[in-house]
């Protein structure tokens, strides 16, 4: 990973591009003009020696919790390399599960914690509900953007789209430059 992913997570994604992406595929199509942004280089470190993926971490969290994957994003947490994860559990009563995982060890760090549904923003709700139309494995998405891009993605999250649909919104490294990406979560063709 470079030093630009070590700044942004720093920072967490304060200074990113958009690129809106047709819905149902992986190909880019954009919208208007797709700007990127070079992100400053200062103290930051290489985490060369990081051996867990973005979607290594996404069934580490599924082993902790059983649900469906909300969002996850890698950031520095005291110091440590890990992924933040979101996921949402419809057990007996409903409730998002917010924890993070060393992307070390694969192991939880810190202590996680539980939204229960009446803590629930409206945005929040939103991406619960367009959950049902999520028909793509996040993993799956993940590693088609990075062989596409030639990058690395830095964030993944469900997306509840105006029209009521699901896409995911990730946020992928490469060649020193950040992208956002979105792609439809019913099928990539």
């Amino acid at each position: 990973m470079s030093k630009l992913l070590m700044t942004l997570v720093a920072a967490p994604l304060a200074v990113v591009s958009t690129c809106a992406l047709a819905m149902d595929s992986i190909a880019t199509t954009p919208v208007g003009s797709t700007p990127t942004v070079r992100a400053p280089s200062k103290d930051a470190e290489p985490p060369d020696n990081v051996n867990l993926s973005l979607v290594e971490a996404v069934k580490a969290a599924h082993a902790q919790m059983q649900g469906r994957v909300l969002g996850i994003r890698f950031e520095m947490w005291h110091g440590q390399p890990t992924y933040l994860v979101r996921i949402y559990t419809s057990r007996s009563v409903p409730a998002v599960w917010q924890g993070r995982i060393s992307a070390d060890t694969a192991l939880p760090v810190g202590q996680p914690t539980m939204l229960w549904s009446h803590e629930w923003n409206a945005r929040l709700r939103n991406n619960i509900v367009a959950l049902r139309d999520v028909h793509i494995p996040l993993g799956q998405v993940v590693r088609k953007a990075e062989k596409a891009h030639s990058g690395h993605v830095i964030m993944a999250a469900v997306r509840a789209l105006p029209n009521g649909r699901a896409a995911y919104r990730l946020n992928l490294v490469s060649n020193d430059q950040v992208r956002v990406l979105t792609i439809g979560a019913r099928n990539m063709t």
